[in-house]
């Protein structure tokens, strides 16, 4: 799953540095696990513990077996599902594609024939390491594995299965009930029925379990009738072409007053805590600035971070360097249109300054971008593509 929301988190290190003892665990899910636990979850450092599960079994003991993994990590082989789904959604209707009325086309696409034509084993080549692929016997769902292994809470759930991750959730409805945030794969396409993996069946299912969409990354894909540009040098998405998926994060939006009037969800000040830095991590710190006003007698005490720090922290350099978050919207409110991309200097910093080691990962990542940009304006993408950035200017211009 490409990454397309997350930031250098600002709130996790100085929530979670020094003073992780003292701050409830973080207990993560990750379904799809290939890869390991992603870096920007390590910044709550000894606050977290998580479990990912997947079903390549040789790249869930490379994972166990290295020396440098935090303890409260662990890695198992598994395919995690719902263990009725054949009771919800019989398989002789799943796979039948007229019975189910099925729109699902991603067979149809140029990145399906480039693997057809290439002759490509997929999950070989990007999952295993080129290693024979050996898939796990077991079957799970979550909340089964919660209950035998004394897990009461998972604060965030994330599952890419490519292609069954509505079965997950399903099998996780207790759990879902203390989660925080759901970071989920979702298909635009599929059968016609309520537990068919659809992106319209997800988003119904976690908004009756009281969640909100906040981030929606969709990607197209070109028929193999006329094959498009890829966007990448893999034989995935497409600069156009139709919408195929999309990663999908919904959060329970603690920030609306009326929030436990609406859902039997009891909002705790390490809750606040928590998601505020989910919400500065998936690139939302305006929705982690609400979150911390509306809440704020939840989570301030003696000898801890004032509110006012923590919206400082966090407020972006856009209106000039230097502002306090009290002095960014004075000045937002005395000149609402400051904010137009036309007003602001063309160097002006759009995130909160970073200090450190995250000053240096910035530049290590800017540079790596520079090196990808020139090599991909001497590509023949970027001729072919020269004509639709002139157009794109050309409306720039134009406003």
């Amino acid at each position: 799953m490409a990454e397309q929301h997350f930031r250098l988190p600002v709130l996790a290190p100085l929530l979670y540095g020094a003073d992780a003892a003292n701050r409830a665990p973080i207990m993560l899910f990750d379904v799809g696990c290939s890869g390991g636990i992603e870096d920007h979850w390590l910044h709550f450092g000894k606050a977290l513990h998580a479990v990912g599960f997947d079903p390549l079994i040789s790249e869930v003991d490379r994972l166990n077996a290295d020396a440098g993994r935090n303890p409260n990590i662990r890695y198992e082989a598994a395919f995690v599902g719902c263990t009725a789904y054949d009771e919800l959604f019989p398989a002789t209707l799943r796979d039948n594609r007229i019975a189910s009325r099925s729109n699902e086309s991603f067979r149809r696409t140029s990145a399906a024939a480039h693997a057809q034509l290439k002759n490509i084993d997929y999950i070989k080549d990007n999952f295993n390491r080129g290693d024979r692929v050996v898939l796990a016997t077991s079957r799970i769902q979550l909340d089964d594995y919660a209950a035998e292994h004394g897990i009461a809470r998972v604060d965030l759930l994330k599952v890419d299965t490519d292609g069954h991750d509505i079965e997950v959730l399903l099998g996780a409805k207790n759990l879902l009930k203390g989660a925080l945030a759901v970071k989920i794969e979702a298909q635009f396409h599929g059968a016609v029925h309520p537990c068919a993996n659809t992106f319209s069946n997800i988003d119904r299912l976690l908004r009756e379990a009281g969640f909100t969409l906040f981030g929606l990354d969709a990607f197209r894909y070109t028929r193999a009738a006329l094959p498009g540009v890829f966007a990448n040098d893999i034989a995935a998405q497409t600069i156009d072409g139709s919408m195929q998926w999309g990663e999908a994060i919904y959060v329970r939006d603690l920030a609306d007053p009326d929030y436990e009037r609406k859902h039997p969800f009891v909002i705790a000040g390490e809750d606040v805590i928590k998601l505020s830095v989910f919400l500065d991590i998936f690139g939302m710190p305006d929705c982690a600035a609400e979150l911390l006003l509306e809440r704020r007698a939840l989570i301030e005490r003696p000898g801890g971070h004032s509110v006012e720090q923590l919206l400082d922290a966090i407020t972006p350099g856009s209106l000039g360097p230097g502002h306090s978050y009290a002095s960014y919207i004075a000045k937002f409110r005395d000149d609402p249109s400051a904010l137009f991309p036309s007003r602001l200097p063309a160097d002006t910093p759009i995130a909160p300054t970073s200090s450190g080691d995250e000053i240096a990962s910035a530049l290590a990542a800017a540079e790596a971008a520079r090196q990808e940009l020139a090599a991909l304006k001497r590509s023949t993408s970027w001729r072919l593509t020269a004509p639709l950035r002139r157009l794109a200017d050309f409306a720039r211009k134009g406003r």
